[in-house]
C-alpha cells in the first residue's frame, strides 16, 4: 500500500489513472462532515448537466496530516470557489498539513461518494464496511419496492448515469437516479454474492437469469421495523446499446399470498372450470397472456388446488412461486453442459408423475414433446405468450403442430388467458367529461385516474391506483371446437363461443368500467379491443399542410 504522498506522486501526473478500487486499496475514505457538501454539488450525478460538480475530500485511514480532493478537469475549470472552500475547510477545520488537488473520472467520484452518503459513519467503520456497500444499496432498494408493494425493479445502466424504477399495480413509476458506477456494483454484487445460480464476473453485454436471494427488515409506514424476510429477487440482465438492463421480479419468500384460487378474485365460473381441468388425467391445459399478467401467480393457485394424491413435476425456468402442497417436485431448467428443457420433460417423464408442468411452450420441439406425452397418458401443464385464449391455438399451428393433430380428441383441454387490470383507487378517482370513444350509453359513467393525486391522495400514496383487478377468459376444447381448429376457422370458434353465453376479456372487463372501477384508458393498455373492436373501421383524419392549424 502507498503512502499518501506516493500515492499523489505516483497518480498526480497520470491523468484521471486510478479508479474506485485503486482508492479503497489504498484505504483511502472520504473526510468525514465534507460528504453532505460534497453530495449536495454533487446533485444526482448527472455528467450530461453542467451544474453537476465533482468534488470529494479524502484522506488514508491512518493519516490525519494529508488529505486530497478529488475532482474532474472541467469542475476544476467550473467550480474554482467551491473547490477553495473544501481545501480551506480540510486545512482550518480538519487540521489536515497538506491538501493535494487530483483528477480522477466521475465514476470514481460516484463510488466514493455514494459510499460515503450511505453509512455517515467514521472512517473507521467506512473503511470495514465498503465491501458490503452495493449489497446494502440493493436492500434500500427492495425496501422501497416493499413499501410500494411492486412486484418488479429495473435498473437501468447508461453511459453517463444510472436510475431504477419499480413496477406497481403494473404501472412503472417515475425513475430515481443513482451513480453509474454504484448501479453497476449493485448488478455485479447482486449475481455474485447473492446468487447460487451464478459465481462469473459480470459483464455489460452478457445476458443472465438467475436467483438472488437477501434478507431484508421491513418498516411500516410509522417507522416501525417489522419481523425479517427473506426475498427472492428473480433476476433478467440484458446488455444494452449504452450499457445494461435488469429486471428483478420480487418474491416474498415468506409471504406468498394467493396460493388458493379462491382467493385471486377470479369468478366462480372460471374456478370452478380450473377444478374440473385439474381432474383430467391426460391432455393439455395452457395458461396464456403477457409478461406480467399473474400466469404464474395463478398457475401455483391451480398446482395447490390439485388433488394431493396425484404427483406433481414441475420444470420451471426459473423456479419462481414454491408450491407447498405434497407430492411435487419442481426443477430449474439447467440449460448448460449441452442439457435442454426437451432432455428434462424426456427425464421427468421416467419419474412416473400423474401431471408435469412446463414453464413455457415456445419453440416446436417443446411444442411437439408435449402433445406427445398428452396423448400418451400424462396431463400436461404451460403457458404461452399471446394477447387471448383462442390465439394459443393459432400459435401452436405456427409452430409447426398440424390442424389434423390439434384437433385430437382429449388432446388440448382448456386454454385461460388472464390480464390483471389497475383498480381505480375509490377516494380520489374522477368521473370523466363524455368521450366518444368511451359513449356512457354503452361503458356507463366513466371514471379515470386523477391526475391530482400525486400531491393530495393519501390513501393510494399519489398512485391513484390502489391494487389490481384479475379479468379471465377460459375456454374448454369440446366437440364444436374441434371442428372450428380443424377448419382453422377462428372467427367462427369465437362466435359460436358468444352464442352459448361465453365471456371474453372485453365482455368481463365492461361490468368493471361501467361500476368506476377501472379506467378505461388504462384498461385498454391489457385489453386492446377497448379500443379497437375486431371489424370496427380506423377513421383517418384529413390530411394538412404542415404549419396548417
Amino acid at each position: 500500500m502507498l503512502t499518501t504522498t506516493d500515492f499523489v506522486n505516483t497518480y498526480k501526473q497520470d491523468n484521471e489513472g486510478f479508479d474506485y478500487e485503486v482508492l479503497k486499496s489504498n484505504d483511502f475514505v472520504p473526510v468525514k462532515g465534507t460528504l453532505e457538501h460534497c453530495k449536495g454539488l454533487y446533485g444526482n450525478g448527472d455528467v450530461a448537466n453542467p451544474k453537476t460538480k465533482y468534488l470529494l475530500a479524502c484522506h488514508q485511514k491512518n493519516d490525519e496530516r494529508q488529505a486530497v480532493v478529488l475532482t474532474t478537469k472541467m469542475t476544476h475549470k467550473n467550480a474554482k470557489r467551491e473547490l477553495q472552500n473544501i481545501i480551506t475547510k480540510l486545512e482550518t477545520q480538519h487540521g489536515f498539513v497538506s491538501v493535494d488537488m487530483m483528477y480522477c473520472k466521475p465514476e470514481t467520484i460516484d463510488s466514493m461518494i455514494q459510499t460515503g452518503v450511505e453509512y455517515n459513519k467514521s472512517p473507521a467503520d467506512l473503511t470495514e464496511e465498503m465491501d458490503t456497500a452495493a449489497q446494502i444499496q440493493l436492500k434500500k432498494i427492495v425496501l422501497k419496492a416493499l413499501e410500494l408493494d411492486a412486484s418488479d425493479i429495473h435498473i437501468y445502466i447508461k453511459e453517463n448515469k444510472a436510475e431504477y424504477n419499480f413496477r406497481v399495480d403494473g404501472i412503472l413509476t417515475a425513475h430515481t437516479p443513482i451513480a453509474r458506477q454504484v448501479g453497476k456494483d449493485v448488478i455485479a454484487s447482486a449475481l455474485q454474492t447473492m446468487s447460487d445460480d451464478f459465481k462469473e464476473m459480470v459483464e455489460d453485454t452478457q445476458i443472465v437469469n438467475a436467483n438472488v436471494f437477501l434478507t431484508v427488515t421491513p418498516v411500516d409506514k410509522n417507522g416501525v421495523a417489522q419481523k425479517a424476510e427473506k426475498i427472492r429477487l428473480r433476476t433478467s440482465k440484458n446488455g444494452a446499446y449504452d450499457g445494461q438492463t435488469v429486471t428483478m421480479r420480487v418474491i416474498r419468500v415468506n409471504q406468498q399470498k394467493y396460493a388458493n384460487l379462491h382467493k385471486l378474485g377470479l369468478p366462480k365460473d372460471i374456478i370452478d372450470d380450473l377444478l374440473t381441468i385439474s381432474h383430467y388425467g391426460a391432455g393439455i391445459f395452457l395458461m396464456t397472456g403477457p409478461t406480467g399478467s399473474g400466469k404464474s401467480t395463478t398457475l401455483s393457485a391451480f398446482y395447490e388446488s390439485i388433488d394431493i394424491a396425484k404427483k406433481l413435476v414441475l420444470i420451471e425456468d426459473p423456479v419462481e412461486y414454491i408450491i407447498k402442497r405434497a407430492n411435487v417436485t419442481q426443477q430449474q431448467v439447467l440449460n448448460k453442459d449441452g442439457y435442454r428443457l426437451i432432455d428434462m420433460i424426456e427425464s421427468v417423464l421416467r419419474q412416473d408423475p400423474d401431471i408435469v408442468g412446463i414453464s413455457e411452450i415456445r419453440s416446436e420441439e417443446v411444442a411437439g414433446m408435449a402433445i406427445r406425452q398428452a396423448l400418451t397418458g400424462h396431463m400436461m401443464v404451460s403457458t404461452m405468450h399471446t394477447n387471448d385464449a383462442i390465439s394459443s391455438v393459432s400459435r401452436l399451428h405456427d409452430l409447426g403442430i398440424d390442424l389434423k393433430t390439434l384437433s385430437e380428441r382429449n388432446l388440448l383441454r382448456g386454454i385461460m388467458a388472464q390480464r390483471l387490470i389497475p383498480k381505480l383507487c375509490p377516494d380520489c378517482k374522477v368521473n370523466t367529461f363524455k368521450d366518444p370513444r368511451f359513449p356512457n350509453e354503452k361503458y356507463g359513467l366513466v371514471c379515470v385516474k386523477n391526475p391530482k393525486s400525486e400531491n393530495s391522495c393519501k390513501t393510494c400514496d399519489g398512485k391513484g391506483t390502489q391494487g389490481r383487478i384479475i379479468i379471465a377468459e377460459l375456454v374448454h376444447i369440446d366437440g364444436p371446437a374441434r371442428r372450428f381448429i380443424a377448419k382453422q376457422d377462428y372467427d367462427g370458434w369465437e362466435k359460436h363461443l358468444s352464442s352459448v353465453n361465453w365471456q371474453s376479456l372485453y365482455k368481463r372487463i365492461l361490468p368493471y368500467i361501467a361500476s368506476g372501477d377501472v379506467d378505461p384508458y388504462m384498461a385498454s393498455h391489457f385489453i386492446h379491443e377497448l379500443l379497437a373492436e375486431d371489424g370496427d373501421e380506423h377513421k383517418y383524419a384529413s390530411p394538412k399542410a404542415v404549419g396548417q392549424d
